[in-house]
């Protein structure tokens, strides 16, 4: 997969979202995205940068979106 976030980034993500029992929907609108565009990103779909940092910001997210390959 290339320019896509990772299977480990988009599971934190999902967890935290739980975790914070926080909405798809509630989110995308405080970060002015829709629905569906978050969407994609969380399920590692599509890379987009600005809703990757906007995501890390706000769920306190650590892990690296796109894995370095040593």
């Amino acid at each position: 997969r290339v320019s896509t976030a990772s299977d480990e980034w988009c599971k934190a993500v999902k967890k935290a979202l739980i975790d914070r029992d926080m909405e798809m929907n509630t989110v995308a609108e405080q970060l002015g995205v829709s629905r569906d565009e978050l969407s994609i990103v969380v399920r590692g779909k599509k890379k987009d940068d600005r809703i990757i940092n906007a995501l890390n910001q706000k769920l306190g997210i650590t892990i690296p979106a796109i894995p370095c390959d040593d």
